[in-house]
């Protein structure tokens, strides 16, 4: 559940505060107790899937949520993804931890002016500390790419784009060999790679459904959706003119996806095999 709280934060320029959790006695216990007096406006919405969009909003994470039946922290996430994006943004999280931090509430021991707090708190490129409570989505974030003891999603991305780049590479020095690189390369393995890529793909969007809900990144996902399928459509095309055609979309589509996923995976703290780039 992701709520949309106004009117009380003059250091937010749409004077908005998004809160982001889903343990639903812990939210209304917080809306009804706590934050009924801190003179707060509550509009249930959500943030776009550009987030660059929201530019002034301020963001509070009520931690730990429960996802995929444990209890998750997402707050690393949000945290570097703000500081990239938004870094003038703040994000304050809340929870139960004796955790002493400018951009941390313990809601056993609240702060009595939740605006003022918010006010002294370090922006989303500041250097501030917070803490994981529960399960850290980074894990998760992590083994998507990585794969679980077997070849990830990047492994068969970066497969794709090696056959469908041989193939290309040799119709374009050497066209009279196109039928046989057609017949021998794209149809039995470029359509083999493409499915197992989009295979993966799918696997991930359905396993982490439910993480992808709260991530801020959910607008670029949608569009490596898009291109990772736009290049997997170059080798399933239905003839080899349709092929030698698409050479150059595939090229653009997977490097554009690769650009997504890199930045989606730096999001956890985690670098790309440089065969990525």
């Amino acid at each position: 559940m992701i709520k949309r709280h106004e009117g009380f934060l003059n250091q937010c320029e749409s004077t908005q505060l998004w809160i982001i959790g889903n343990i639903p006695p812990v939210l209304q216990s917080l809306e009804r107790g706590y934050l009924s007096g801190q003179q707060v406006n509550i509009e249930h919405g959500a943030p776009t899937e550009q987030l660059e969009a929201e530019s002034g909003r301020c963001f509070v994470i009520v931690e730990p949520l429960y996802i995929d039946n444990k209890y998750v922290s997402i707050s690393q996430i949000w945290k570097r993804f703000l500081a990239v994006n938004l870094p003038c943004t703040k994000l304050i999280v809340m929870g139960f931890l004796n955790f002493r931090s400018g951009n941390y509430i313990d809601l056993l021991t609240p702060p009595g002016n939740l605006r003022a707090f918010i006010d002294a708190a370090r922006p989303a490129s500041g250097k501030y500390e917070l803490p994981v409570d529960g399960y850290d989505a980074r894990i998760s974030l992590a083994r998507i790419f990585e794969g679980h003891g077997g070849p990830g999603l990047m492994a068969k991305a970066i497969a794709l784009k090696q056959t469908l780049g041989v193939a290309c590479q040799i119709i374009r020095q050497e066209p009279e060999r196109s039928g046989e690189i057609w017949q021998e390369l794209v149809e039995p393995i470029g359509k083999r790679d493409a499915g197992d890529m989009l295979g993966a793909w799918d696997r991930v969007m359905t396993k982490y459904e439910d993480y992808f809900t709260y991530m801020p990144f959910r607008g670029r996902l949608s569009e490596a959706d898009i291109l990772l399928r736009e290049a997997a459509g170059v080798a399933h095309c239905h003839s080899l003119e349709e092929f030698v055609g698409g050479c150059n979309n595939y090229e653009h589509a997977l490097k554009g996806a690769f650009v997504l996923l890199e930045e989606i995976k730096s999001y956890c703290g985690i670098e790309l095999d440089d065969s990525v780039q």
